[in-house]
Parts: structure tokens; sequence; C-alpha cells
């Protein structure tokens, strides 16, 4: 179990700028110590031009359940590194429209096997199936240089905890050798967002999300989906694929002061190649969102084809 701490400042030092930086410790002596810093500028000039710099060293703990989610298969659990940054830079185009680019340097390394009949290692020379050896590792970790185009529409009344209004965006990552990464691919995703006010406390709010991604993607910029942010009552980052859908609609209501409750239920599903609607994986819960000095906490109990689980995160759902 790792511990993850952070701290952050909307207004650094009164400059209006975003300072935040966390850190990670407790993976395993070879996995070592993560952390990441952010930096956002909103106003770098009087164009309300937004400058961001985000520096990252992260380990993140990876399940492999291969092919579409086949958690019956369960091939291996490991230790992964991701070093680089990213810059953006976005400016608004009228009033509720925003264009931003970001530019992407990462490097993924595989660090440690956990768990699991599958032993990546290359020291190991342990093999479950001869398409999951040091051919996985080859082509699945290394470097990758992108940039991101986006636009994004948003009417929203409030970013933190929206009530009425509607978000859209279009995202578009190009990635490839002529950048100086190791990997040629491109994503497309649209994601949208509709809040209804019901009565003068309750919101009902509509999330739907969908993208795919063409050529040489490593497992790191594939698109993945369960867990807390896009399927509850599944496991974290369970299916992955190069295409994916995700649907989302939260009953959300006031219980106490600072304190929300929520019924929800997502659809959703990652996969490669052809896909039938039949397929998608839903489930159905309930949550509380508990307002806090270090942001919102988010407690969900989600119940899917596989049974139920429980979600601890922190953040917005969406």
């Amino acid at each position: 179990m790792a511990a993850i701490i952070g701290v952050g400042d909307s207004n650094f030092n009164g400059s209006g700028n975003k300072v935040n930086v966390s850190f990670q410790h407790g993976y395993s002596s070879i996995a070592g110590t993560g952390w990441d810093f952010s930096f956002t500028n909103p106003n770098l000039d009087d164009k309300q031009t937004s400058l961001s710099v985000d520096l990252f060293n992260s380990v993140n703990t990876l399940s492999d359940y291969g092919l579409n989610g086949d958690n019956t298969t369960l091939r291996s659990t490991y230790y992964r590194r991701s070093r680089g940054f990213n810059i953006s830079l976005g400016r608004p185009q009228g009033e509720h429209v925003r264009n931003s680019i970001t530019f992407t340097k990462r490097n993924d390394s595989y660090l440690e096997y956990v768990s699991g009949p599958v032993d990546y290692s290359a020291t190991s020379g342990t093999t479950y199936n001869s398409a999951y050896n040091s051919s996985y590792l080859q082509n699945n970790f290394g470097e990758v240089h992108s940039m991101t185009l986006s636009k994004v529409y948003d009417t929203r009344d409030n970013i933190f905890d929206p009530t009425e209004g509607k978000r859209v965006s279009l995202t578009s990552e190009f990635a490839g050798k002529a950048l100086g990464g190791q990997f040629d691919f491109n994503k497309y995703i649209f994601d949208g967002r509709q809040y209804i006010k019901v009565g003068s406390k309750q919101t009902v709010a509509f999330h739907v999300a969908t993208g795919s991604a063409i050529g040489d993607v490593p497992d790191a910029s594939k698109f993945v989906v369960g867990g807390s942010d896009t399927l509850r009552g599944y496991q974290d980052n369970e299916f992955k694929g190069n295409k994916v859908f995700t649907a989302n609609i939260e009953y959300r209501y006031p219980m106490a002061k600072k304190v929300e409750g929520v019924i929800f239920t997502d659809a959703g599903n990652a996969w490669d190649g052809n896909y039938q609607l039949n397929n998608l994986k839903y489930s159905i819960g309930t949550g509380l969102r508990i307002n806090t000095p270090i942001g919102p906490i988010r407690l969900d109990y989600g119940y899917g084809k596989e049974g139920g689980r429980s979600h601890f995160s922190f953040g917005t759902q969406f």
C-alpha cells in the first residue's frame, strides 16, 4: 500500500497562480518514490492566455486483465514509472469557448512484478504466454512525445459543483517519431456533460464520452474503463483498448451541511477491433460527496455484473 501526500495553493503568494505538489511512497524498495509538481498561470497576458507546466516522476500499480478486459485471465500486476512533463497554453475564444495546445514528453518503464501468473521482468525469464514476454516490454514501454489540441465549450454555472449548463470538449492527440518519440499514433476524444437543476437544490447530471486511437498505441496511452472515474462496481482500469465508450447519470441531492448524496448508473467499456453495443458493462449504485478543506471526498458503492465494489477517491466525478 502506497501513501500519497499532496499540498497546493490556488493563489500562490497572492499572485493568482496555482501550485500543487504531491509525493508517493511505500510501493517497494525497487519501485521507490514518486512525485508530481504542477504550476498554472491563468493570465499570462491581457488576452487571458494561460500557461500550465506539469513535471512528473510517478509510480503506479497496474493490472493486466488480458484482451478486452477479460478479468478471468489476469496476467500480471506490476509497478510502472512514468517520467516527463506536460506544457499547455490556452486562450479563450469568445465567452464560452477555450482552445488549448499541450506538448507532452513521457517515458514509461516497467519496474517490478507484483503478483499474478505472468512475470514480465527480463531477469526472471518467466512467461505465461509467448505474446507476453520481452516483446511485450518492447512494444509497450518507452518514450511518447505528442501534441494535443483541444476545444472546450463551457456554460456551467460553477466549475466545481455545477447545477446548470453544459460542457463539451473535442480533443485530438498526435504522437509520433517525428516528434522524437518511439510510437506513432493519433487519439480522438469527445466528452459531453449536461446539468439540469431539479427544484432548488437537486441536480441531475449526464456524462458521455467516446474515443478512438489509431496506430502504434502503447499500453499507457490506451483507453481504460473501470473504477471510480468511469465505471463504478468494477476493478480499476479493468477494461483496456483503442476504442472507448462511457456514459454516466447521477442524481445529486443535499443531505447535510457540506454533505451530498448521489444515486447513479454507469455504462461503458474499452476494446480493440469490432464491437457490439450489447457488450457494454453496466452498474448502479449510491454514494456520498463530502466537502472538506482539502477538496471533495467521494465515497461510492457500485453494483455490476461482477458484484458490488466500494470506491474512495478525491475530487469531483464530472
